[in-house]
């Protein structure tokens, strides 16, 4: 039984490790900053997500069960340690793949927001100036510009999202929302 359990748990470790080092780079460094991706609404990831969610509970639990099966204190220490780095590692690999404009700041944003919010006329290049360039921009069919300050990848979650809407060269509205 020991040894069914600690291969179980080296192998899920394995996949565990290669699911989160490829949503780390491949999901999250190379995938394409994009308008209205797929995941917008949800503000969440795709299915490696919960396959990566479902590997770190399996990974925590079965590294838990070997503590028990492995000789040596130094070695029970390192899977215990192990154990419990499962999750960590799968809520620091999803929230910190977030992406932002370079000079982005809450700060600046709140300054444009409360602006719009009182009803004053905000444009485009008092944003630009305040904010600095977003991070992508979309167009809609009557000229009205999305401009995006954040971004985060298919493969985490968390979304903090940061939008301005223009028409006719001013601020028509503004989206300020933190996914869970």
């Amino acid at each position: 039984m020991g040894k069914l359990i600690r291969t179980s748990a080296g192998i899920a470790s394995l996949l565990f490790v290669a699911a989160t080092a490829w949503s780390v780079t491949v999901t999250g460094f190379f995938e394409e900053t994009q308008p209205n991706p797929p995941h917008f609404i949800a503000g969440a990831g795709n299915e490696l997500l919960l396959v990566r969610g479902g590997l770190a509970v399996l990974v925590t639990l079965l590294l838990l069960a070997a503590v028990f099966f492995v000789p040596g204190r130094r070695a029970k220490a390192i899977t215990a340690l192990g154990a419990l780095l499962a999750i960590p590692l799968l809520l620091w690999s999803s929230v910190g793949i977030e992406r932002w404009a370079p000079r982005f700041s809450e700060r600046a944003f709140s300054t444009i927001f409360e602006r719009y919010d009182r009803h004053q006329r905000v444009s485009v290049a008092e944003v630009v100036t305040v904010l600095g360039p977003p991070l992508y921009t979309s167009g809609g069919p009557l000229g009205e510009a999305q401009w995006s300050y954040s971004y985060m990848p298919s493969g985490g979650f968390g979304w903090h999202k940061r939008m301005i809407q223009f028409e006719n060269g001013f601020v028509s509205s503004m989206y300020s929302l933190d996914e869970p």
